[in-house]
């Protein structure tokens, strides 16, 4: 008698083990697809916040182009229209915008800005150091590097002997040609020198995105008649 109970409770406990497999074989089998599901609407909404960023910040920078387009378009008509030739003082812009770059060969034109702060440079080029646009010395221009066609991201594609035009505030122009392109860590300054043998210099410097800390420098002078 009490061998048939033994098995009997043994049986008991068998049949128990195997519906506990069966229940956590279950379990798993549904967890899977749930985990999944987690995975896909996490992806997505990773993908999504991207995606959203990617637009907000082109529409930010757009917004900021177009600014940037608004104060070149108002000192051209200034310019253009002045019938005093020193009229400098009595612009309203003047001591915001001081001049024009313009370069040709990677197509950009935008006004320069009197004073170099954070939220001017995420409007056009600033100016860093030096005379005023056009003045004896070397003008040193800065911007933002954004990776594509906006502000400076393209002027390291420039060579020996491109064009950089400058217009000042009486609508003269004068052309600067490069003579030299470097590099520089960003807490080295000699590139700002005064020092031109009496030449009208142009400096621009723009950021390199791969190493934060360094800087693109271009150099270009005026052509002087031989």
């Amino acid at each position: 008698m009490n061998q048939i109970i033994f098995s009997n409770d043994f049986n008991h406990s068998n049949e128990t083990i195997i519906n506990k497999d069966i229940i956590s074989n279950s379990n798993k089998k549904n967890f899977k697809p749930y985990f999944y599901k987690l995975i896909f609407i996490f992806s997505n909404i990773l993908s999504l916040s991207f995606l959203i960023y990617f637009i907000l910040f082109n529409y930010n920078l757009n917004k900021k182009e177009e600014l940037s387009k608004k104060l070149y378009n108002n000192f051209e008509l200034k310019t253009l229209y002045s019938t005093n030739q020193d009229y400098s003082t009595n612009l309203d812009i003047n001591n915001y915008v001081i001049g024009i770059i313009e370069i040709k060969s990677i197509d950009i034109s935008y006004p320069i800005i009197s004073e170099c702060t954070d939220e001017n440079l995420n409007i056009s080029p600033c100016k860093f150091f030096g005379p005023e646009p056009n003045e004896i010395g070397n003008l040193c221009i800065v911007a933002h590097n954004y990776n594509n066609s906006k502000f400076f991201s393209q002027i390291n594609k420039l060579s020996f002997g491109n064009i950089i035009s400058i217009y000042d505030l009486n609508g003269k122009k004068i052309d600067y040609y490069v003579y030299d392109k470097f590099e520089i860590n960003y807490d080295e300054l000699e590139c700002t020198s005064q020092n031109t043998n009496g030449y009208r210099e142009i400096t621009l410097i723009t950021c390199n995105n791969i190493e934060k800390n360094r800087r693109v420098v271009i150099k270009a002078k005026e052509r002087m008649a031989s």
